[in-house]
């Protein structure tokens, strides 16, 4: 399988470490932010052009999604903010503070899912008013996603995964194997194949047909597991991890087929917090060196 990503683009980025990372569907502008409070706006279009700032908050940007159909943007914060901003008139809209670090948000079928470092889960409307709270565990909650049947999937800090009912958030079945903090998952819905990785550096597969059991571990990095993201067209799985490496791997056997580094391929020099998919054929990743790499695979 080709998998040979080169480097295209480096981005000066923030002033402080990237942890966010989102972009607009069928377009080649995307939104970054981190530990500096902005919100910038990059165009693969214009690669001598800074970075447009958006917005600047009172505290580290954990998560980010843009809202298509509206074209606005929601920001979690490390305060426990979450900022709803129009990109058309440049304009906040609404602000809620849901008490602790908001790791993860996620806009699914006009609802807003936001989970925090107290335990929680939330689920807003589109003006940010709460509709339903769950405290589900002592731990934190780092990343909530869509999952099959109309179900989500999360990961904890208290090393499990919960798959959640949607409209009620009970915890409808819990995954147990990781030895240390959930931080990442990803879904392949069309092989009905789960994905996770967290602190304990390593990958679980899990086969999530029927009853969901677990099918394949490996020990992904030497540090933590900060990010893992499929491409669109579920041919490729990548990771980001604290080892400073953006890793590529074949979805359905996990092989590995490409390590992103610093000393080989210009990459990153600190942990690499997070990733992003432009499309099919455009990665982009960001982390503690303060810097966006966009990495292509060439020949497509």
């Amino acid at each position: 399988m080709n998998a040979n990503f080169q480097k295209i683009l480096e981005f000066p980025g923030h002033k402080d470490a990237i942890y966010a990372l989102c972009s607009i569907a069928g377009s080649n502008i995307f939104f970054s932010a981190g530990g500096d409070g902005f919100i910038v706006s990059w165009d693969l279009d214009k690669p001598s052009d800074p970075g447009k700032v958006i917005a600047q908050v009172n505290s580290s940007v954990y998560s980010l999604v843009y809202l298509e159909h509206k074209q606005q943007l929601l920001a979690g914060t490390r305060n426990g903010d979450v900022y709803l901003f129009d990109l058309i008139n440049n304009a906040l809209l609404a602000q809620i503070n849901l008490k602790s670090e908001i790791y993860s948000l996620l806009h699914l079928n006009e609802t807003i899912y936001a989970g925090n470092a107290s335990g929680e889960i939330y689920v807003l409307n589109e003006k940010l008013e709460i509709l339903v709270s769950e405290k589900i565990s002592q731990k934190s909650c780092r990343v909530i996603i869509p999952f099959k049947n109309g179900m989500l999937a999360s990961g904890w800090s208290d090393h499990l995964i919960r798959i959640l009912n949607i409209s009620n958030l009970a915890v409808e079945e819990t995954l147990e194997g990781h030895a240390n903090s959930v931080f990442s998952l990803a879904f392949d819905n069309t092989h009905l194949i789960l994905f996770s990785g967290g602190r304990d550096a390593h990958m679980k597969m899990w086969d999530a047909k029927g009853t969901i059991s677990e099918v394949m571990s490996i020990p992904a990095h030497w540090y933590t597991v900060n990010n893992l993201k499929l491409s669109p067209d579920k041919e490729f799985l990548a990771s980001a991890s604290r080892d400073k490496t953006v890793k590529i791997w074949d979805t359905t056997s996990l092989k590995l087929l490409k390590v992103l580094d610093a000393e080989r391929h210009g990459g990153h020099t600190h942990s690499v917090n997070i990733l992003h998919w432009l499309n099919n054929h455009i990665l982009i990743s960001a982390g503690d060196d303060k810097k966006i790499e966009v990495w292509s695979l060439e020949a497509f």
